[in-house]
């Protein structure tokens, strides 16, 4: 444990100064840990075991994260503005890298987690970009988080979706029953929503315990993650739902901070990303193959052309039919383009299935790698070609600012 928060904090560090995104560095520790003979020496079954088990616990906090990301409030604002751009930015790199999965020979299921995997966007690396350049509050940066925020919605359907069907497979029941799941799911969840979580927030507030009010919120998403993997669709899609509804009451309030400013979502952020997340981006690299890798970088390279270019086109079509320029359509493609979180888990959860292999594995996380590298690069070069005007601050919502 000592090796692994040393060696994640000097890979943290090491990211900051080159300004990396931190998820290389920390699949980059994990490839090195995996290396023999270290990983033979050090790394025995025991150890491997409890890596697993952080990361599993990484991924819950990780999907938890995603749900309080969600603003529902943002999604109805922005929705005739950004519907198009989020809507395409999604559906065209989804279907190009399912066909492309079936024309290179992999089956319907490792073909979907392709797909999927190459649809989704990591915008927690853009934000990070922008507020390296002090654009948090500009005019760009509100056209990138509301088409983002859109796109998480539609991201996170066909996610549930995937995962539906991982649980399915694994159950022996048939696909359409995945309808009926997601509506006894929703049956909960309302019940949750209007009886349940209010009592359990309250009481957490009573006591005025920044400590309580975590519990809570945990309880909250651990109790929905249970009922979903219990009707088949798995606890990721319980996390997800969960960190959801917990933004959702804490905001619904009459009295309330801005959620930047909300002890809760401090806690969430510290504990998840100060510790378990990380591990999992270091179980990642841990399970990924070099000699996989070297022989299957082409298909990397090819997977991560196909999601960029995807994105890309989505984006500037649908940007463009909502009346903007090119040049901020482009920029705005390259905002949302990286890759390097929920894929990531994806690709894990597949992995542990049997879905795709150890060798297609490595390839989605080196695709993941390429994306960030490319988006952090060509991003920075677009935001120069911007106009003032593009730059300059605008009405961008403190809550906005803050959902990534």
């Amino acid at each position: 444990m000592v090796s692994l928060v040393a060696l994640a904090f000097a890979a943290q560090e090491a990211c900051r100064f080159l300004r990396f995104p931190r998820v290389i560095g920390y699949i980059g520790v994990g490839v090195l840990i995996g290396l023999q003979p270290l990983r033979a020496l050090w790394y025995n079954g025991e150890n491997t075991q409890i890596l697993a088990f952080l990361a599993q616990v990484g991924i819950v906090l990780l999907f938890f994260f995603s749900g309080l990301e969600i603003s529902l409030k943002q999604f109805r604002k922005n929705f005739s503005l950004s519907s198009k751009a989020a809507f395409l930015n999604t559906l065209i790199p989804l279907a190009l890298g399912f066909l492309a999965a079936r024309q290179l020979g992999f089956n319907d299921m490792a073909s979907a987690v392709i797909g999927v995997s190459l649809s989704v966007s990591a915008a927690s690396l853009s934000v990070e970009l922008l507020e390296e350049m002090d654009l948090l509050k500009s005019r760009l940066a509100q056209a990138i988080l509301s088409i983002a925020a859109l796109s998480d919605v539609l991201q996170l359907v066909a996610i549930s979706l995937l995962l539906a069907w991982l649980g399915v497979s694994g159950t022996g029941l048939a696909l359409y029953a995945v309808p009926l799941q997601f509506l006894a799911f929703a049956l909960v969840f309302l019940f949750f929503r209007q009886i349940i979580a209010p009592k359990i927030i309250a009481l957490a507030e009573a006591q005025q315990s920044h400590a309580t009010h975590f519990s809570a919120a945990l309880l909250i998403t651990l109790l929905l993650a249970v009922i979903a993997e219990a009707l088949g669709l798995g606890v990721l899609v319980g996390a997800m739902f969960g960190g959801a509804l917990v933004r959702h009451i804490l905001l619904s309030k009459a009295v309330h901070k801005p959620w930047e400013e909300h002890q809760l979502a401090e806690s969430v952020h510290t504990f998840s990303f100060g510790f378990f997340v990380p591990m999992f981006y270091v179980w990642v690299g841990f399970n990924t193959g070099l000699t996989e890798l070297a022989a299957n970088w082409w298909l990397g390279l090819l997977f991560a052309v196909i999601a960029s270019i995807g994105s890309l086109t989505g984006t500037i079509l649908g940007s463009r039919g909502s009346g903007k320029s090119l040049n901020e359509s482009l920029v705005i493609g390259w905002g949302i383009n990286g890759k390097g979180d929920v894929e990531l888990v994806l690709a894990a959860l597949a992995l542990k299935v049997g879905w795709i292999d150890a060798a297609l594995f490595s390839t989605l996380v080196l695709m993941a790698a390429l994306t960030m590298f490319a988006s952090t690069f060509m991003f920075q070069r677009a935001v120069k070609q911007c106009t003032p005007e593009l730059l300059k601050e605008g009405e961008i919502s403190q809550e906005q600012a803050a959902s990534y």
